[in-house]
């Protein structure tokens, strides 16, 4: 228990597992029960003691030892005699098996291979199902004892289930709210009791369990009020984030809320020291996101002098005045936080203390204080206790969470301090990131929240260092080398928080990573706030860097223009953007692409909207497209690129020409018929050899899922439908007749129909609308359905053309071309009027087009829509 108390859990866990082995002999063969020894053995485990165990492997993330140490005391509990003791334990079984439910999630389909995002969620709502039925079962089980901190506890978690995290429905939120105070009255109800208990002199045999119980009713009176707390924060960041009109007040009311826990916390014993600390480290956690929400971060780009008030740490509290400042109030809990674990160190708490601690030096500018802080922070998270077997240390030791945080903290030190380590630091953290990703299944929001930051902010070290490298080559490729690893990092990050799954980058099939050829260029346009970072990388590795100064604002605002004046139809709207974005992101590299084939451009997702083949020459007037002499393919990441080809060829050819039948418009959105659909299939039939068509009534999912279950598998799919992929990934949807698609709904149909394990040659969405912020999704949409490549597009646009230029395309590709050169080729026919040697024979059917229109597709609106997205080969 004092392992426990001081949070060091690993050495709890293995004194309790070693009663715990004495308890049980195990199951017998062919049986479901377990056999249980002497229970009047006084070495064995108690009921007690067993639920702290689990506890304490909930504390460690290792569920389902949780769950089993759980289920064998729920046996141990149907042999305790006394029923209101029976009843008292299993109530406190249930409420902590609705807490391992609930931190299950869908941990048990975490291994990517063969689990589909369906059946990730499938588990997740079986859990949270079981953990909400093992609440109330829980809260049955307390009100019949009538046990008002029992009943406490479990209304407590119950708010924790149902507090929303992210879109802050109102229902959830008050819902929450409304079982946190009914908690919060409970515990000082049953605080109550037991206080008029230990004033009853003819009870003094109940005085010790009275004052046990009353320590117990402060702690969890302190904890329902944190939790009240985080949910006010997160309400006001809620509203915040929505411009919201009563933000201010949402604001207020946190403060309000934090106050009111801190004052609870702050009185609590120090005895258990492990929870105080974190429960103070909690709070100070809260006034910091409080302070986000109301001023702008500003950091330092290079080195500055640090100010007087740093010397001493008496000058530093006085500059934090006023006392009721978030800073101060930061300070005040962290300082708390270290003061609880003087008497019983536990290193974990001290290692968050000084770790924020140092934060908020280094927000000040104390860099010589916030470095040492933060060096500490480290060292007490890399030290333990020792534990006497291997196999405990193995499975239980290491907190790769603190460590990338720590080791990210200080590399922004020592940038901002001018001195040469960074990179290390910066590289240490990226290696505890990857490996707290892939091996600790329930991290917190911390990787996903601020990996893409960290590795964006590591690439623009690596690639300045990088440019002011004055020795040669040699020293500077290894960083480019870096630079390249770390935007390629931020890349699958980014897919990964887009679709809310950490699968998603591991679905292509993974062999060595393939190796550039002649002909083919790599190009990483990176953006940052105060320039665009040009990465060209050939074949033997060799890598080329270009850097173009202009404020993130001014390449916005040309974006913008160009994309608007493309929708406008009008090329004299587009040329003067056009022609600045070329200048900014092809002209610099455009003298080391003389013998480029294919440009593979991985683009940072604020480029992710531009077509680049619209970009126009200023030299020649000409679009990208005409002037260069390579084709152009789309990369999320050059890693997550499968160029596997398949042997054999079979087309799902599906379409929808008339308004879904489910369909709902709004005053904001309307859809209109595709009515060139049919056209489209008719011409796409004498293409490709071997197909399946479903067109209108018969293009429904039931009846794309009824020809998997029929063993009919294919290597194109290709959408004619209206789609939208818009910022939220779960909003994201394909039109089918009877119904909508989800994303994670169309990668499980893709994966029942595609051909496996290599997976899906091609997949082509050709009516597709992608919001802007959501570029990810249409980029990432092959990746999540397992397919080579994927052909999509930026807007919808005139289904004439639209119908043509898929036409073509795969008229070009069975022309023996690469699909890059299929697109390339197919736009070019779009730009020239259908007028050049790019364009199909008479014989091709274009009966459906006349002249107006054939010299209407000139403008880019009509054929720069379309992006191949991943593999570029045949």
């Amino acid at each position: 228990e004092g392992y426990f108390q001081r949070g060091q859990f690993e050495l709890a866990v293995q004194y309790w597992e070693g009663k715990r082995s004495k308890l049980f002999i195990g199951k017998e063969e062919g049986s479901t029960t377990y056999q249980l020894k002497n229970l009047s053995n006084s070495s064995s485990l108690t009921v007690a003691q067993q639920l702290r165990l689990a506890e304490a492997y909930q504390q460690l993330g290792r569920l389902k030892d949780a769950l089993k140490v759980l289920q064998e005391a729920n046996f141990h509990i149907q042999k305790i005699q006394d029923s209101t003791r029976q009843t008292e334990f299993q109530a406190g079984l249930h409420s902590q098996l609705g807490d391992v439910y609930l931190a299950m999630g869908s941990l048990e389909s975490q291994d990517c291979k063969g689990v589909t995002t369906q059946t990730r969620q499938a588990v997740l709502r079986e859990n949270q199902q079981r953990a909400e039925k093992s609440l109330y079962l829980a809260k049955g089980f307390a009100e019949k004892i009538n046990h008002p901190l029992l009943q406490a506890s479990i209304l407590n978690k119950l708010g924790n289930m149902l507090a929303p995290s992210k879109d802050m429905a109102q229902k959830d939120y008050e819902e929450a709210l409304k079982k946190y105070e009914e908690a919060k009255e409970l515990a000082e109800k049953g605080l109550a009791e037991q206080d008029n208990l230990l004033k009853d002199e003819n009870a003094q045999a109940k005085h010790e369990y009275a004052k046990e119980l009353i320590e117990q009713g402060k702690w969890l009176k302190a904890k329902i009020l944190i939790n009240l707390a985080q949910l006010k924060v997160n309400l006001a960041q809620f509203k915040v984030s929505q411009l919201h009109v009563n933000a201010q007040n949402a604001i207020t009311d946190a403060q309000g809320a934090i106050r009111d826990a801190s004052g609870e916390v702050k009185n609590l014993s120090d005895s258990n020291s492990h929870d105080k600390s974190f429960a103070l480290i909690a709070l100070a956690r809260f006034w910091e996101k409080l302070q986000k929400l109301q001023s702008s971060e500003n950091p330092h780009s290079s080195p500055v002098k640090e100010p007087e008030f740093c010397s001493t740490e008496s000058s530093f509290k006085q500059q934090l005045q006023p006392r009721q400042s978030e800073e101060a109030k930061r300070f005040e809990l962290l300082t708390q936080a270290l003061e609880a674990n003087k008497i019983q160190e536990d290193r974990r708490a001290v290692s968050y203390a000084k770790g924020y601690l140092a934060r908020l030096y280094l927000e000040k500018g104390c860099y010589s204080h916030a470095k040492e802080l933060t060096e500490q922070a480290i060292f007490y998270a890399q030290t333990y206790p020792q534990v006497m077997t291997e196999d405990v240390t193995k499975k239980l030791w290491g907190y790769p969470e603190l460590l990338f945080q720590w080791e990210w903290q200080l590399g922004k030190i020592l940038k901002a301090q001018g001195q040469s380590e960074p990179i290390k630091a910066y590289g240490r953290a990226a290696g505890y990131l990857e490996e707290a990703r892939k091996n600790y299944a329930s991290t917190s929001s911390i990787f996903r929240e601020n990996g893409e930051a960290f590795y964006l902010e590591r690439a623009d070290l690596l690639l300045q260092t990088a440019k002011e490298t004055k020795t040669g080559e040699d020293d500077k490729n290894p960083l480019l080398k870096e630079a390249i690893d770390s935007i390629e990092s931020r890349q699958e990050a980014g897919l990964r928080n887009y679709f809310q799954d950490d699968c998603v980058t591991q679905k292509n099939p993974k062999g060595e990573e393939r190796q550039l050829q002649e002909g083919e260029a790599l190009f990483y346009p990176v953006v940052f706030d105060d320039r665009i970072e040009l990465v060209l990388k050939f074949s033997e590795d060799n890598i080329k860097q270009e850097v173009y100064k202009i404020p993130f604002s001014d390449l916005k605002s040309e974006v913008n223009s160009f994309k608007n004046g493309i929708r406008s139809k009008m090329s004299f709207v587009v040329d003067s953007p056009a022609k600045e974005l070329y200048n900014w992101l092809i002209k610099p590299i455009s003298n080391q692409l003389q013998n480029t084939k294919v440009l593979l451009i991985v683009p940072s997702s604020e480029l992710l909207h531009v077509p680049f083949s619209a970009l126009i020459n200023e030299e020649d007037g000409k679009y990208l497209i005409e002037s260069a002499r390579y084709a152009f393919a789309i990369l999320p990441s050059w890693k997550l690129v499968a160029t596997t080809n398949l042997s054999e060829e079979r087309a799902s050819l599906s379409g929808l020409q008339q308004i879904p039948k489910y369909y709902v418009p709004s005053p904001e959105k309307k859809i209109a018929p595709l009515k060139f659909v049919r056209e489209e299939v008719k011409e796409l039939i004498k293409i490709l050899t071997h197909h399946d068509v479903l067109l209108d009534e018969d293009f429904t999912a039931d009846n794309l899922m009824a020809k998997g279950k029929q063993q009919v598998k294919y290597s194109i799919i290709h959408f004619s439908t209206h789609g939208e992929f818009v910022v939220d990934a779960n909003k994201s949807i394909l039109y089918t007749y009877d119904n909508s698609l989800s994303l994670d709904q169309l990668e499980d149909l893709i994966g029942n129909i595609s051909y496996q394990p290599n997976g899906l040659d091609l997949l082509v969405l050709s009516a597709c609308e992608t919001a802007l912020g959501a570029e990810l999704g249409m980029a990432g949409i092959g990746i999540k359905a397992g397919a080579t490549s994927t052909l999509g597009t930026l807007w919808v646009v005139d289904e004439r053309s639209t119908a043509l230029l898929t036409t073509l395309f795969y008229w070009n590709w069975k022309k023996d071309k690469t699909k890059a050169e299929a697109l390339r080729e197919a736009q070019l026919c779009l730009l020239t009027g259908l007028s050049t040697e790019k364009c199909p024979p008479p014989t091709f059917d274009l009966k459906f087009l006349d002249e107006t229109e054939r010299k209407r597709f000139k403008e880019p609106y009509y054929w720069a829509s379309f992006l191949l997205i991943g593999g570029w080969l045949k």
